[in-house]
């Protein structure tokens, strides 16, 4: 417990700077990410729009958050920090559920749902999901289990 006192308190300020502070922008932009692409998975839900960069920008310019604090400069600019939805906006609903279910699945990283429930936040954080490590655990999670 004597631990986590410390630990609470660098937490809560770190979200506090991050919400009301000077590094409000990365708050917008998380939030501009997730319902711009939220937003591109409701119009494009079976196949996704593939990974072209340029074809999310157009989208999100179209489909995107309108409410964002960011600038129209920054928002031309910048790819999709939120992993997760990257993946369900690329490749569509159904593969997306593939690869988060290989996550959870993975056999290399035991206690499986736990390193899922891990791996599946950190997706939220940061675009890796195409990166060779996130998908080997997924990918290594659709593999037949040997009784």
């Amino acid at each position: 417990l004597m631990v986590l006192a410390p630990f609470a308190v660098l937490t809560a300020a770190n979200v506090n700077e991050k919400f009301f502070g000077d590094s409000r922008g990365s708050s917008w932009a998380r939030q501009y990410d997730l319902l711009t692409g939220l937003n591109i998975v409701s119009q494009y839900p079976l196949g996704g729009i593939g990974f072209d960069h340029k074809r999310y920008t157009a989208l999100g310019g179209s489909l995107g958050f309108e409410d964002s604090g960011l600038s129209a400069e920054s928002l031309d600019e910048r790819s999709s920090s939120n992993g997760l939805v990257q993946v369900f906006y690329s490749v569509g609903i159904p593969l997306a559920l593939v690869f988060v279910i290989g996550l959870f699945r993975n056999p290399f990283l035991r206690p499986r749902w736990i390193v899922g429930v891990m791996l599946t936040l950190a997706l939220s954080g940061e675009a890796l999901a195409f990166t060779p490590f996130f998908a080997m655990l997924a990918f290594g999670g659709m593999l037949r289990r040997q009784p």
